[in-house]
């Protein structure tokens, strides 16, 4: 499934970037509802050029990118990048 990479959910998630860069905090939250669960997403976003390797999954080149193909809980990660 295509998606972000993240932590593991829960309580204290420890971060573990997926390659080495200058990440920034973003200042807005994602926010999901699951049917047993709310989830809060921080979101960190960071410029990498596309020929870096990250330690685990992998880029997509932008033409071959549509937000529409991501989880509704990662477009809203997603929207929130766009409204930083």
């Amino acid at each position: 499934m295509l998606g972000w990479p993240g932590s593991d959910w829960g309580d204290d998630p420890a971060e573990h970037p997926p390659i080495r860069a200058e990440w920034r905090t973003l200042p807005i939250e994602a926010r999901h509802t699951f049917t047993h669960f709310h989830l809060r997403l921080t979101v960190k976003t960071a410029l990498v050029p596309m020929d870096r390797a990250p330690s685990r999954g992998m880029f997509v080149e932008p033409d071959a990118f549509d937000p529409n193909d991501l989880p509704t809980v990662m477009r809203k990660a997603f929207a929130v990048t766009k409204d930083s």
